[in-house]
């Protein structure tokens, strides 16, 4: 539906001069409608992402070497960078001190006067995304391994041509271009940076025009759009294969409906001009990148259950959207893909066992690495892993309320039965005896929970071009 109607949907008969017995209601971010109950089961029809990357899957193994209609469809990448804990300090809020965006990117001021209340770590933040912060560096000599930052890895900077930063407001936009324009940054001088905000820069779809002159072609070109809400709906621009979600977003409605910009197909069909069904794909895949993961994983657990109403378990429907929606965590350490189990970990306790192993492995790691390397006893954030650790027992026990009712009703019963009969020492004995055999248990159980997290973490060439 037009947005500029929505005020007028309660009288349609008012403005819509049609007579019929039936209406076709048709939205691409339905999540409100379907949350209100405003239609029931049987009044709805979803073709969501999901199904049209299932069916472009489907019809490339069904009928191979033949043009496939969905192949020009993009599939999207959703990347998540924790950042460092200097950066964490400025801007951290919530329950798992998650990295506040709006807080960091706060700015005042505009055009050329705009300017950043964080400059100088706003700063940071540039070249970390190109892989240039000389304080990490130190860290990935030491492990051997280098973050696939965004601006820094060759298999990603062919999508960076052309992407679209979401900043938080008006200042924030106009404090991004004069800081990317200062002589120092001389890595952004490549890019045409297109300020989409403001009354200046044009109402609806009269903001674009700059932007498709800034991109041109596509080829030749590299550009940044910056904005804080303009060209989030109702555009196109083939040329966007990137998306940098630099604010805070509540809703999964407004998120994806901001990321799917960056998901329209650039194609050219019949490109030598012989053959009418070939076409030559430029955009296999996009990428979603963002730096708050807890938030991130949030929105998109939340948007894997709004898209599936009627699958009553959580993990099933994300498992759907993640199969086609791949998900790599960078944690400070290693950059894993994310199954839908760790993403309802993630965003109900902060972390994931996965995750969490790996953090503390690179930790010691760069210990060792160390003149000096500190006992690992005395390695430091024990209190934050413990609180992890129990954030991660309490989320698995309310996605699987049942599993854990049946287990703590057969352990009771176990010590019962085993409890009968003896008296005196002997039934201490064997209450002794039946703790140890209920400690081991658990024992077991968390070993196989390890197991099947440490199963899911995938190195991160399996997501990436």
């Amino acid at each position: 539906m037009n947005e500029d109607l929505a005020v007028l949907s309660q009288k349609e008969t008012e403005f819509l001069p049609i007579t019929t017995k039936a209406y076709l209601y048709l939205s691409g971010t339905p999540f409100r409608a379907l949350a209100t109950g405003e239609f029931i089961e049987e009044q709805i029809f979803n073709w969501t992402y999901t199904d049209e990357q299932r069916a472009k899957q489907a019809f490339a193994v069904e009928t191979p070497g033949q043009w496939n209609p969905y192949g020009a469809l993009p599939q999207m990448r959703l990347l998540t960078y924790q950042m460092p804990d200097e950066l964490l300090a400025i801007a951290s809020a919530g329950e798992f001190d998650e990295f506040d965006l709006n807080a960091f990117f706060e700015a005042s001021g505009t055009g050329k006067g705009a300017q950043f209340k964080h400059k100088s770590d706003v700063q940071k933040w540039l070249d970390i995304i190109r892989g240039s912060y000389a304080p990490r560096a130190a860290d990935y000599l030491k492990t051997g391994t280098g973050p696939p930052f965004p601006y820094s890895d060759v298999r990603l900077l062919p999508y960076l041509q052309h992407s679209f930063w979401f900043l938080p407001d008006v200042a924030a936009c106009h404090a991004m271009a004069n800081l990317l324009a200062e002589k120092h940054n001389v890595f952004w001088r490549d890019y045409t940076v297109v300020v989409a905000v403001g009354a200046s820069a044009g109402i609806g779809l009269d903001a674009l025009p700059p932007v498709r002159e800034a991109i041109g072609s596509g080829f030749d070109t590299k550009s940044i759009t910056l904005s804080c809400g303009k060209l989030t709906t109702g555009v196109t621009v083939p040329q966007w294969s990137s998306i940098l979600m630099l604010r805070n977003l509540k809703s999964p409605e407004t998120y994806f409906q901001a990321a799917f910009r960056v998901q329209s197909p650039w194609s050219i069909k019949n490109p030598n001009g012989d053959n009418p069904n070939e076409e030559e794909i430029l955009k296999p895949v996009c990428f979603v990148f963002d730096f708050a993961p807890t938030r991130a994983l949030r929105q998109l657990s939340e948007y894997g259950i709004g898209l599936s109403p009627n699958e009553p378990n959580p993990e099933n429907a994300v498992k759907d959207l993640v199969a086609f929606l791949p998900v790599l965590a960078y944690d400070g350490a290693n950059m894993t893909q994310i199954d839908a189990g760790g993403i309802l970990d993630i965003a109900m306790a902060g972390t994931s066992a996965t995750l969490l192993a790996r953090k503390w492995e690179a930790r010691a790691a760069r210990e060792r690495g160390q003149r000096h390397p500190a006992p690992h006893h005395g390695q430091p954030g024990g209190h934050g892993r413990r609180r992890a650790h129990r954030g991660l027992a309490r989320t698995r026990r309310q996605r699987h309320p049942d599993h854990h009712q049946q287990e703590r009703e057969g352990q009771g019963a176990q010590e019962q039965g085993q409890g009968e009969g003896l008296d005196g020492q002997r039934k201490e004995a064997a209450n002794g005896r039946g703790e140890g055999i209920q400690v081991q248990a658990q024992a077991g159980a968390g070993e196989a929970d390890q197991v099947r997290d440490a199963d899911s973490g995938v190195h991160v060439p399996h997501g990436l071009p």
